[in-house]
């Protein structure tokens, strides 16, 4: 199964309406913004230790809560079809922003299945620590289509 396959058929995916890899964490530019550092750490540290407890670390409790119910027993199993860094092959730009009073990243690039893939992730303040509450994915047919400004994803309570 491929990733454009995981998100047409699966709850979860439609809940998130993924996106994401954990490529090279290192691309980017020295000017780097904060939403952009807590992405690349997040890939770096999945790099590391590609399982579902290291994620964790990264999401809001709200979205733990909205996984908890789709996700069985076997996590580690399903961790690149979760976090966003394992989706990409080749990342191509980031652009970050505020849209509707929400924190938002959008990570573009080409996935591992070769398609061009844009990735909106929405951020939240948990104590003093960036988290994710919200990750939607976008296929395109070709990389010019890509977004060229920030947008952010539809949370699952907003379905």
């Amino acid at each position: 199964m491929n990733l454009a396959q995981f998100v047409r058929g699966s709850t979860l995916g439609l809940a998130f309406v993924i996106a994401g890899c954990a490529g090279n964490p290192g691309h980017g530019s020295t000017n780097a913004s904060p939403l952009q550092v807590a992405y690349q750490e997040m890939a770096a540290d999945l790099n590391a230790d590609p399982s579902f407890a290291t994620y964790e670390k990264y999401l809001s409790r709200e979205l733990r809560k909205d996984m908890e119910s789709d996700l069985g027993p076997d996590r580690d199993d399903q961790i690149e079809f979760l976090a966003p860094p394992f989706w990409y092959e080749e990342l191509q730009n980031f652009h970050e922003g505020i849209r509707d009073e929400r924190q938002c990243l959008t990570v573009n690039g080409i996935s591992v299945d070769g398609d061009p893939i844009s990735a909106g992730i929405e951020y939240v303040d948990e104590q003093g620590a960036i988290k994710i509450r919200a990750v939607e994915i976008a296929f395109f047919e070709q990389v010019g289509e890509l977004p060229l400004e920030v947008w952010c994803p539809v949370r699952p309570d907003e379905i």
